[in-house]
């Protein structure tokens, strides 16, 4: 709120009131502005994430709808909405003058004048809700049904605000905050919903939509088919099943071990015995399924072993990225071990460069006591050849 000054939201005559914690009314265009207090709770409440996509109803002048993009990031979408075209033009107009005031980019803005309970042309869903005028109870259920699992909306409903979150089933949480006086949304009529209905036939008729891609998850179901499965994983606390096809095209271990003359590769189901705990391997596996997994601050060395182990290379060096964000004077020298010992030559470089910068500090650490006299000499040599 710091960043987005409300004096960039308003017009000449209210000023001198940019900073007085009320709303204020822009006469002339016949709508108010929130209190900043508003703001601050309409924002806190839609806990907006990178990546999400975002509706601001009744957008005004343009101060949530400006926020929420800036907190959804380049990866995320907001789309404001409002039934007067003087609206939307006054509020691109601030939405420009706050780009050029902080030198920031807000391109993941789209203003469409449109009543909200008119059909959108794309069929869009939403991660998060604002609403800035009061919703009738009778259309409530409508603007749930914009929003994706697990999205939010905040609404005046009643006298109250309302905030609502969308369950897994599909159900509302809903939970009223604060009494609040807000105007009405206006409900379209019924020659404009007909007229919606039209273009939006019109618009898909012209149209050919590709479904969004099922490959990850199809591919990533693979491990629990049993059926048709002909490689186990054994584990004391169940099996991990795999296809033989998939292990042999991904890795070169398993695709010398499948190759081979061994009696093991033979058998019609092989049970192999696995090189890391249950939910690591099950991270492996998702990865040679679908190029993707889960790496973190509490997996990546594990998985940097097993990756090592079936010489899966990209999967080796993404798990050197994460090592590397989470590098520390004291587990710098452990890195080092690490990093020799499964063969993450990109990772060794990094540490001993980091190891020498810090070198006086990383000495008096526990880790670097229990380095073995090799790792000592490499990095002495390392150091001299930096002298010379």
């Amino acid at each position: 709120m710091t960043l987005f000054k409300r004096e960039y939201f308003l017009s000449e005559d209210l000023m001198e009131e940019a900073y007085s914690d009320e709303p204020l009314r822009f006469s002339r265009m016949g709508f108010n502005i929130s209190a900043p207090h508003m703001h601050a709770f309409c924002l806190e409440n839609l806990d907006v994430q990178p990546g999400n996509s975002i509706l601001d109803i009744g957008c005004g002048s343009g101060y949530i709808t400006a926020a929420c993009a800036y907190l959804a990031g380049e990866e995320g979408f907001c789309l404001g909405l409002d039934i007067h075209q003087h609206i939307i033009d006054f509020c691109e107009s601030n939405i420009k003058k706050v780009q050029e005031k902080e030198n920031i980019k807000l391109a993941n803005i789209k203003l469409m004048n449109r009543n909200c309970f008119l059909p959108l042309l794309d069929d869009m869903k939403f991660d998060r809700i604002h609403v800035g005028a009061r919703c009738p109870e009778s259309h409530i259920q409508y603007l749930y049904d914009l929003l994706n699992e697990g999205g939010i909306i905040v609404t005046p409903y009643g006298d109250q605000m309302l905030v609502a979150k969308k369950q897994s089933d599909g159900t509302m949480s809903e939970e009223f905050k604060l009494s609040v006086r807000y105007g009405d949304l206006t409900l379209p009529s019924e020659s404009e919903i007909r007229e919606a209905k039209r273009e939006v036939e019109k618009y898909r008729a012209s149209k050919i939509i590709v479904p969004e891609s099922t490959f990850e998850n199809d591919m990533k179901s693979l491990t629990y088919d049993e059926k048709n499965a002909d490689i186990i994983f054994p584990f004391e606390d169940g099996k991990i099943y795999a296809h033989r096809a998939v292990l042999e095209a991904r890795s070169p271990v398993f695709n010398a071990m499948f190759s081979s003359n061994m009696k093991e590769s033979e058998k019609v189901v092989q049970t192999i015995k696995p090189e890391g705990k249950k939910e690591i391997m099950e991270e492996f596996l998702r990865y040679l399924y679908t190029d993707k997994c889960e790496i973190n601050e509490f997996n990546c060395v594990e998985l940097l072993q097993v990756a090592s182990y079936y010489k899966v290379d990209r999967l080796i060096a993404l798990c050197e990225v994460v090592i590397k964000e989470n590098v520390s004077i004291d587990e710098a020298a452990n890195i080092l071990f690490i990093a020799d010992r499964y063969g993450a030559n990109q990772l060794k470089s990094f540490i001993l460069e980091y190891i020498i910068d810090n070198l006086d500090e990383v000495m008096k650490t526990e880790s670097y006591q229990q380095l073995d006299n090799d790792l000592i000499n490499m990095i002495l040599l390392r150091l001299k050849s930096k002298l010379n």
